[in-house]
């Protein structure tokens, strides 16, 4: 009995829409209906159409335009077409009711704004987005790209998706600029999820990073982390350190580099075993470049004839401290000659001979001038 009652309901529903909804009608609207719906002429239903659209009777109709958007330019996939006749139904009357109620999550759809947000959300943005991942399958240059994206985003605003692919595309079409600002855009959208934000960050970073600005590159890879860190995302938070650690060593920051090689190697076993290699190459280098500069400092007391008591314990405490991260980065190299690295090998034992000259020769030395100074 129920059914019946509900079924009833629509029926009512749906002839007092007909009855207060169908609006004004006119010569040339009739003509457009009948062209389009019985004699399947689009190219004539348009022409009466757009007649109608200017005539005074239907001023403030917004059945025109949404019959223009629906049953002319959807059929011919003219989506821009589409979307600007909704935005004049929409204009006209914003509180516009469907001639006919739809159907949608087992509840009726009475407002033509409701149908058209529906329809925006739930058909139109995927046919705008696939098309535009085709398109940019077949040719990253191609403008269409862009035109696809920019509906896509103007229908709705919230999907992060439509802002990143038009960011790659921009990016793989030489514009860092204009990628850098769509994603901007992207990451101002309100309530958008942290992993969307950690991934815009992301593809932020990599922006700067090709224009070697690689400090803002880290600070991108560190918001990131951060939105990563979040959502207890380990995988995410790896991508993101390695990122960081790569970046602090074309800066040459090597405690910083440590501090993140540190943290890497914690949680080694979540990295790829495809790039296990490369990234404990990585975090060898942040010990070895580490340990090079502390040689490096430590032996500019050679550098002076009569060298202060305070400029050689300095020289003692900068060659102990490279030492220690020798040592270290030595053992990561044999970590990787165990993988079945050559270059772990060969800089193993290019280590070891610094570490060698360090216990052999110069702490020796260094340690004869704090004794001469001592014995004065």
């Amino acid at each position: 009995m129920s059914k019946y009652l509900t079924l009833f309901s629509y029926m009512l529903i749906a002839l007092f829409l007909t009855n207060c909804a169908s609006g004004p009608s006119s010569v040339e609207f009739t003509s457009a209906k009948t062209k389009a719906r019985s004699e399947r002429n689009l190219k004539d239903a348009e022409m009466y159409a757009i007649k109608a659209l200017s005539i005074d009777t239907h001023a403030q109709d917004a059945q025109v335009p949404y019959f223009l958007a629906t049953e002319i330019y959807k059929p011919q996939k003219k989506w821009d077409k589409v979307i600007e006749m909704f935005d004049e139904a929409m204009k006209r009357d914003p509180e516009a009711m469907l001639l006919q109620p739809l159907m949608y999550d087992n509840k009726p759809i009475t407002r033509m704004q409701d149908q058209i947000s529906i329809y925006y959300e739930n058909e139109l943005w995927f046919i705008l987005f696939n098309q535009a991942i085709k398109t940019y399958e077949n040719d990253a240059s191609d403008p269409e790209i862009i035109r696809l994206l920019e509906l896509s985003m103007y229908i709705d605003p919230s999907n992060v998706k439509s802002y990143i692919l038009l960011a790659t595309t921009y990016d793989s079409n030489k514009k860092i600029d204009e990628s850098k600002n769509i994603v901007n855009r992207a990451l101002d959208i309100s309530g958008i999820k942290g992993g969307e934000k950690a991934n815009l960050c992301g593809i932020m970073a990599e922006l700067y990073k090709q224009e070697e600005n690689y400090s803002e590159a880290i600070s991108s890879y560190q918001k990131a982390y951060n939105f990563y860190e979040e959502l207890d995302d380990d995988e995410g938070m790896m991508s993101a350190m390695v990122a960081i650690l790569s970046l602090n060593l074309l800066l040459e920051d090597w405690m910083k580099s440590i501090q993140w090689a540190e943290k890497i190697y914690e949680d080694f076993y979540l990295i790829n075993e495809d790039n296990e290699m490369d990234i404990l190459f990585n975090i060898s280098l942040a010990y070895n470049n580490a340990a090079s500069s502390f040689y490096n400092i430590a032996g500019n007391v050679f550098n002076s004839d009569n060298p202060k008591r305070s400029e050689l314990q300095d020289s003692m405490n900068n060659y102990n401290i490279a030492y220690e991260y020798f040592d270290i980065a030595r053992d990561y190299f044999m970590e990787l000659e165990d993988m079945g690295s050559d270059n772990g090998a060969s800089m193993a034992l290019q280590v070891k001979g610094y570490m060698d000259l360090i216990e052999e020769t110069q702490v020796p030395f260094v340690q004869k001038q704090l004794d001469s100074l001592n014995s004065n």
